[in-house]
């Protein structure tokens, strides 16, 4: 039988404000029983729609506080998730271990510490989570845990800093920044001034080639025209 720690949780925090104590500034009022509802049904949702199960660290991102996400944790590792609750919806046992194994303060500080959107130092985040900057140093001691970490963060500059980056030019468009829309028509290959560039070199080369053809026989023009073939390297023009 699943104990909610809710109502424990705000009878402990009522207490400390009676007693002058300072309250928690992340509290969870959800349930072991509510967290593991949402996890299943983002499992079996993630698994019908896309034919795989999720990560375990995309399954930690659902949650916003930190308790809620330890919860998480603690319902992926259960050894009754396999064999009771995956079985029971018809669903292939979980064998992610991307972040198996690892201490669940770990893969949390990791997550907060990769998050672009959080703009906190990494000290306040460890901070937050009662942990400083040695611990995390000594986490990533771990050479299976910093290629986790390694990962999530190329993860997040492919996914996450890409799309800020995309937001950020679009806004500048909107705006009207002459080089912001300069680059993005660069960007989509509407506009490429290096190959316009070339486009009037070899216009001034045809022109001269034409005025030349006044003066010069047939033979000297061929002979002109194969020593600028010689001279200048077209692929370095194309480039």
């Amino acid at each position: 039988m699943d104990l909610d720690l809710s109502n424990l949780e705000i009878a402990q925090t009522i207490k400390k404000a009676k007693e002058g104590l300072p309250a928690p500034v992340e509290i969870s009022y959800k349930g072991v029983t509510e967290i593991r509802r949402e996890v299943l049904t983002f499992m079996e949702v993630q698994f019908w729609m896309n034919g795989e199960l999720p990560s375990e660290q995309s399954i930690i991102e659902l949650f916003v506080t930190q308790e809620d996400r330890m919860q998480a944790l603690s319902v992926l590792r259960d050894p009754d998730l396999n064999k009771v609750h995956l079985a029971n919806r018809g669903l292939p046992e979980f064998n992610d271990r991307s972040a198996r194994g690892f201490s669940p303060e770990a893969v949390i500080a990791a997550n907060m510490i990769t998050d672009i959107y959080d703009k906190r130092s990494i000290g306040a985040k460890l901070k937050s989570l009662n942990l400083n900057t040695r611990q995390w140093n000594g986490f990533l001691k771990d050479e299976d845990f910093k290629k986790y970490f390694t990962t999530l963060v190329e993860q997040r500059f492919d996914g996450d800093i890409s799309t800020v980056a995309k937001i950020n030019l679009g806004k500048l468009v909107e705006n009207a920044d002459l080089r912001a829309i300069q680059y993005f028509h660069e960007l989509t290959g509407e506009y490429r001034p290096q190959n316009e560039e070339v486009q009037q070199l070899h216009l001034i080369i045809a022109r001269m080639m034409e005025v030349l053809a006044k003066f010069v026989s047939p033979q000297i023009l061929d002979q002109v025209a194969t020593e600028l073939e010689t001279v200048i390297d077209v692929k370095e023009l194309t480039q």
